[in-house]
């Protein structure tokens, strides 16, 4: 498999694992506290930023299209921080809609800090995955688009 297919691939993630979490949730009943919390976590970051990322990661994708991997890397690195920046603004969105009767919550700093963490999570976790595909053979260092 080809870098750029498996950072397309590897755009899903932040979908699938809050899914797993899902299942999970649902079908496991002795799961520890610790994991359940963690469970709880991931699963919500779905219902709050599931379509906002689906967005994002598609419009990244496609404007992507025919680009070399070290772009799809540079991106890789910061896309948590520009998806952040894109939730503020459609929490923003969404307040004025809405009335914007009062204060802006706490969840404008909550949220975008948890797109962070998460985000960064998910990297960490992709750009590991990608260390280990890389030495087994099952991605190759060619730099031609996919």
């Amino acid at each position: 498999m080809s870098e750029v297919r498996f950072f397309r691939f590897a755009a899903a993630l932040p979908i699938a694992i809050p899914l797993v979490a899902y299942g999970l949730l649902a079908f496991s009943s002795a799961l520890p506290a610790g994991v359940v919390s963690w469970l709880l976590v991931l699963a919500a970051s779905l219902w709050i930023g599931g379509i906002p990322y689906a967005l994002f990661a598609l419009m990244t994708l496609w404007l992507l299209r025919e680009r070399p991997p070290s772009t799809y890397r540079l991106i890789a690195l910061l896309a948590p921080t520009m998806f952040a920046a894109l939730f503020v603004v459609g929490q923003f969105i969404v307040w004025i809609y809405f009335g914007a009767s009062g204060p802006i919550n706490r969840e404008f700093l909550i949220f975008p800090a948890w797109c962070l963490i998460l985000g960064y999570a998910y990297l960490a976790v992709v750009f590991i995955g990608l260390r280990i595909l890389r030495r087994f053979g099952a991605v190759d260092d060619a730099r031609a688009v996919v």
